[in-house]
């Protein structure tokens, strides 16, 4: 049964390493900026902007509309005047020549004030023309528009150059996790072999009398605490693993993590990382945020100026209206400048106001946190180069002190349980360069990742992959 059992257990491993996909942090970066969401996100808002800047752009264009009308009115619009009036003035001067005939003068002023209707516009009319605008001067708030749009194109390049940095450090923070688990599982395979071989020398010691029971059993009880130390080890890899594929979005049903954890040959200065604070992408999003608050603010404060315009209509056809009366094309320039809007300018002003002042005290405030930020990472990236460094030390003299306790045991001058402490001793100081590794790799990557630059993490691999 437990030959069946192996045989089984081997035919998955074979599956699960045939199924297996070689995967470098420069491939994961690669792979997990095509898939992510965030992004995605970054992209389609960067679409929108684009489309937000033509539409304030268009500013600068004409308006062309084709606009139609019926009317059908009450009443008919018509002159109303008299036949004297018409005249022009002829029968006012027949008045001196009849003067003498009263008779016939009477008849000539009841004609004269003879009221007569004229029509000038029937009671259902119907035109199609053409209206054109073109602003001249709107009080400068064209030119804030067009202001407004770059710095719009500024904000969505800033935050996708944040999104890309938080998506390259999720991918370096799960990738050494997994890569921290899988060295976890060999550095305990590791001391369950050693421990193994300690448990067969002491059974073979015990045969021969050298060594009492409780030795042996002390080798035994270490070596079912190395195996569940093991079992453990995988399970936490497994996690690992899966939290990597998470964060790649990817359908692997196995990786194998080619990029190893690493000491960075050099380091940059906190002066040089204060330096990349001013022009880091969270610095200059919020640049661009205050200039657009800037931008609205002066547009608002146009607002107070007079708007002229250049107008146009040509009418395209038309049913009930005289050329006469109503020109078929039409040009002229237009005025309008609003004296009292109800304090609406003076609300809008002050908003804009004071949202230029938030922008700029967020900015500061930023500015101070980043590079406090940057205090903090950079502390922990020496104190963890100092527990690498420390735990060198050990793992030389614990390999040193296990060496020559193994000897000493065959010997008969050392008990089992000084060989179990040195070589648990000398597996911890293993772990423990290894985690002091990727909190090492994680920090620097946080560092980047705060002013910016994640793209320049790899550059600092002291090997080629």
């Amino acid at each position: 049964m437990r030959r069946i059992f192996l045989s089984i257990s081997l035919l998955f491993s074979l599956l699960a390493a045939a199924q297996s996909e070689p995967l470098s942090l420069a491939e994961a970066i690669v792979l997990a900026r095509s898939y992510n969401t965030s992004l995605a996100i970054a992209n389609e808002e960067s679409r929108i902007v684009a489309a937000q800047s033509k539409e304030l752009n268009a500013l600068w264009y004409p308006s062309v509309t084709i606009a139609g009308e019926y009317t059908h009115s009450l009443s008919e619009i018509a002159a109303v005047t008299s036949i004297g009036a018409l005249a022009g003035g002829v029968i006012e001067n027949l008045e001196p020549l009849l003067a003498s005939n009263p008779t016939l003068l009477g008849i000539v002023e009841e004609v004269a004030a003879t009221p007569i209707r004229l029509p000038l516009v029937p009671r259902n009319t119907a035109s199609v023309g053409v209206e054109v605008g073109w602003a001249l001067f709107s009080g400068g708030r064209r030119i804030q528009a067009s202001k407004i749009s770059k710095a719009l194109s500024g904000l969505s390049s800033a935050r996708l150059s944040i999104a890309e940095s938080a998506v390259d450090f999720a991918v370096v923070r799960e990738y050494f996790a997994a890569r921290l688990a899988e060295e976890v599982v060999l550095l305990r395979e590791s001391e369950l072999s050693s421990l193994s071989d300690h448990l067969r020398h002491a059974r073979s010691l015990e045969r021969e009398g050298m060594i009492v029971p409780a030795e042996r059993l002390t080798a035994e009880v270490a070596v079912e605490q190395a195996r569940v130390s093991l079992v453990a080890a995988r399970g936490d890899s497994l996690v690992a693993h899966r939290a990597l594929l998470a964060t790649l979005n990817a359908n692997y049903s196995a990786l194998v993590l080619t990029t190893p954890l690493f000491m960075p040959p050099s380091l940059p200065t906190k002066e040089q990382l204060y330096a990349l604070v001013e022009c880091s992408p969270t610095l200059g999003a919020l640049r661009q945020q205050t200039a657009i608050a800037t931008h609205s603010l002066n547009a608002e404060r146009g607002r107070y100026l007079p708007t002229i315009a250049l107008l146009g209509h040509q009418q395209l056809w038309s049913t009930g209206l005289d050329k006469n009366l109503f020109p078929r094309t039409a040009l002229g320039v237009g005025l309008s400048w609003t004296i009292f809007d109800g304090l609406a300018r003076e609300g809008a002003v002050a908003r804009s106001r004071a949202q230029v002042a938030t922008a700029e005290i967020a900015e500061e405030r930023v500015a101070d946190e980043m590079r406090l930020t940057i205090d903090r990472l950079y502390s922990a990236l020496m104190d963890g180069r100092a527990e690498y460094e420390a735990a060198c030390t050990t793992e030389r003299l614990a390999e040193e002190l296990a060496r020559s306790r193994r000897r000493a045991f065959g010997e008969g001058m050392a008990t089992s349980s000084e060989v179990v402490d040195a070589e648990v001793l000398l597996t911890g100081a293993r772990v423990a360069q290894m985690v002091a590794l990727c909190e090492i790799d994680v920090a620097l990557c946080s560092l980047l990742m705060v002013v910016g630059t994640t793209d320049e993490f790899l550059d600092y691999m002291c090997y080629e992959e």
